[in-house]
């Protein structure tokens, strides 16, 4: 139908496999209310619906078990074909009062299985039959209506053929939710039921999980079987329908099914409980959490035992929807919470609370998943290979799996590799990664998941940020400090810092301060850092070395100079761009920068107290006083100075060239300080040779000298 005929209709829509297009969508219903509660695909494609009507006129077909509404609300079971243009099939079930129909099964075969709730004192029951005497020849497996709201149980065929319905239920209410079948088409439903106030009329099976009825609204498991045909002692044929099974499941709370799946022979069974003590069963960790929590059940298909049950949930209310398991028997169940704290695990979308009933997924995968290597709390260097493995009884070395990590400073799970094959998986760590925290997780497509709960370390390798000396110049002034310092970053660093290519002993620290420093102390320095991994970096050398510190050596001591003589005085000194200051009788003598100071003719205002200041880049220092007299005594000396006295000096060797005819006469010589003091002649040597006199000065201190060459001709 293109148009809405009642005030609430069904609707059909078919989406392409992409959710892109529409392939059709349509109108389902008739004059009054409709209401889908179920629908499933059939094995032709076509698409069919239950729920329940209050329509005086739905479209029918032919061959349908019931053509009229019989009561207020009556079950409708209605189907199109996979175009969507044509009813297949259209039906209405029911009696004179309200049925609902809250679950609905459809077998590879077509047969349609449903389960519900009726008020119906006549609802259809089917197969039905006596003779012409009234006896009961056909009947399925509960004919009479037990007060108040009944479940029931009904199996079409899948040319839409009624093969039966029946109630089933005590004497409280009871509601059927959930519905599957069983490899031969028989059905097993579940329910809730409500405690009964007389004695139990409830069916319950000898051989049954739970026989007695612990709480209010109590979930219940059944089972019944197909018709039975048999011949009587006169040939009659008769039907009848026997209960396979049937069970309570629950504590003594409310426990409300709503998912039913077998599987594998086994029974799974979803809902919601509030039961503080819902049977859980080979499970030591599962326990009851909030005020609504979800159930999983896993049955036996005779209903006489469970292998397996747990409780998920959170502080607050959470309840089933649906429950959908896959081939390998990995099981997804959805829900809703409103509850702002459930445990996420791998989120696949937002990781919130978003306000009132939020919907929640949960996938559970019976495969095993671990991590062999490594196992948490190792420290490893980088710029090396870690050897990632792990081990499965589920999965094989063809299986592909993805590898991710999420770190301390990235908390945001990320790919390692992805479709790795095999069980191990070797990753060549970059020199620039670190971290102090590392977690790691292997996955399946499945869904399985291993993960490290103690996290790896992966150290940093060092890494100079800064080095530098104080001064920058690191030549200095003898006797000054330089401070070195290195600035670094990296695990556990180690610092060393070395002279001369040797390890300086106990110079361990970020920081070196070389004291005094001198001779022994100028060369290369560095620092050499180091962490846990065989990694290590060098600052640039440092080359230390030093200038001499301006001070003063050696100076003319006290002296008396005769009148008119030369005054000869000297400083001398050590240091670096040195710069002399002659002083007399404290005042500046203006000129006399040199290291010698030198009066020709020396006389009486010339005596006085002397002193040299000398300056240099690392310092000053100056001369003792000097006391110098003038000795104004006059002593008359008949004295004629040689002419043409010819001489040179090469290394410490003073040559003099005798004038003509005293190449073979002794010379007397005397040597004299700038004091006037004659050195005694143990200091040097003399030697004739060819006219000539060799005078080795090797001994001489430094200074100047004036000789006296007596030639004998006075």
């Amino acid at each position: 139908s293109q148009t809405i005929n009642g005030l609430y209709d069904i609707f059909i829509t078919k989406f392409t496999p992409d959710i892109s297009s529409l392939v059709y969508s349509t109108y389902g219903g008739g004059n009054k209310d409709d209401i889908a509660t179920a629908a499933q695909l059939a094995p032709d494609k076509g698409f069919i619906v239950c729920g329940y009507t209050e329509s005086t006129n739905l479209p029918v077909t032919g061959g349908a078990y019931q053509t009229k509404l019989k009561g207020r609300k009556d079950i409708f079971i209605f189907k199109v074909s996979s175009s969507g243009q044509l009813v297949d099939y259209c039906t209405y079930i029911g009696g004179g009062d309200d049925d609902f129909p809250y679950a609905m099964a459809v077998s590879e075969s077509g047969n349609i299985f449903l389960t519900g709730t009726t008020k119906s004192g006549d609802f259809p029951m089917v197969p039905y039959r006596t003779d012409r005497w009234g006896n009961l020849l056909d009947s399925p497996y509960d004919r009479t209506f037990n007060g108040g709201w009944d479940a029931f149980a009904i199996k079409i065929l899948g040319e839409g053929k009624l093969e039966y319905s029946t109630f089933f239920g005590g004497t409280a209410d009871d509601i059927g939710l959930a519905v599957t079948y069983t490899a031969d088409q028989k059905i097993i439903f579940s329910g809730i039921t409500y405690k009964e106030s007389t004695t139990p009329q409830f069916p319950i099976s000898q051989n049954a999980f739970q026989t007695s009825h612990k709480g209010n609204v109590e979930t219940f498991v059944a089972s019944l079987s197909n018709i039975i045909e048999s011949k009587d002692q006169w040939g009659n044929t008769r039907r009848r329908q026997d209960l396979l099974f049937s069970t309570y499941l629950g504590g003594s709370g409310n426990d409300y099914p709503k998912s039913l799946i077998l599987s594998n022979n086994i029974i799974h069974i979803l809902g919601t409980t509030n039961s503080t003590n819902f049977p859980i069963v080979n499970n030591p960790t599962g326990k009851k959490i909030g005020k609504y929590d979800i159930y999983f059940v896993k049955m036996a298909n005779d209903g006489s035992s469970v292998s397996f049950s747990d409780i998920y949930g959170t502080l607050d209310d959470d309840s089933a929807s649906a429950l959908v398991l896959t081939p390998v028997g990995d099981y997804y169940i959805a829900g809703i919470t409103n509850s702002k704290n459930l445990t996420q695990i791998n989120p696949i979308k937002g990781t919130g609370y978003g306000g009132g009933n939020d919907i929640m997924l949960l996938k559970f995968s019976y495969s095993d998943l671990r991590i062999d290597y490594p196992v948490g709390s190792e420290k490893i260097c980088p710029n090396s290979n870690l050897n990632i493995k792990w081990s499965s009884e589920t999965f094989s070395a063809t299986d592909t799996f993805n590898i991710e990590i999420k770190t301390n400073l990235n908390p945001q799970w990320e790919n390692l590799a992805t479709n790795v094959k095999g069980l191990s998986y070797n990753w060549f760590i970059p020199p620039t990664f670190f971290a102090d925290s590392v977690w790691l997780r292997i996955s399946h497509k499945r869904g399985t998941i291993a993960a490290l709960s103690t996290p790896f370390r992966i150290y940093e390798l060092p890494t100079i940020l800064e080095s530098k000396s104080i001064p920058e110049d690191t030549k200095v002034c003898e006797g000054d400090s330089v401070v070195l310092s290195v600035k670094a970053r990296g695990s556990n660093l180690k610092y060393q810092w070395m002279f001369n290519g040797s390890p300086i002993s106990g110079a361990t620290d970020t920081v070196l301060v070389i004291r005094n420093i001198n001779q022994d102390k100028k060369g290369p320095y560095k620092a050499i850092v180091s962490g846990p991994c065989p990694a290590t970096v060098e600052t640039p050398v440092f080359n230390i070395d030093f200038i001499p510190r301006t001070k003063m050596i050696h100076h003319t001591s006290d002296t008396t100079v005769k009148k008119g003589s030369m005054l000869l005085l000297f400083a001398y000194a050590q240091g670096d761009k040195l710069n002399y200051q002659w002083f007399k009788d404290g005042e500046k003598i203006l000129g006399a920068t040199s290291n010698i100071y030198m009066i020709q003719s020396a006389a009486s205002p010339d005596a006085g107290t002397y002193m040299c200041k000398v300056s240099g880049t690392c310092g000053s220092d100056s001369t003792q006083p000097i006391k110098v007299s003038v000795d104004t005594v006059i002593v008359k000396v008949d004295y004629t100075p040689e002419k043409d006295v010819n001489h040179y000096i090469v290394g410490d060797l003073l040559t003099i060239i005798l004038p003509s005819g005293l190449e073979t006469t002794p010379q007397i010589v005397n040597i004299f300080n700038s004091l006037g003091q004659r050195l005694n002649s143990n200091l040097y040597n003399i030697e004739f040779h060819n006219g000539k006199m060799i005078v080795d000065l090797a001994s001489v201190p430094v200074g100047v000298y004036y000789f006296e060459l007596n030639t004998g001709r006075i």
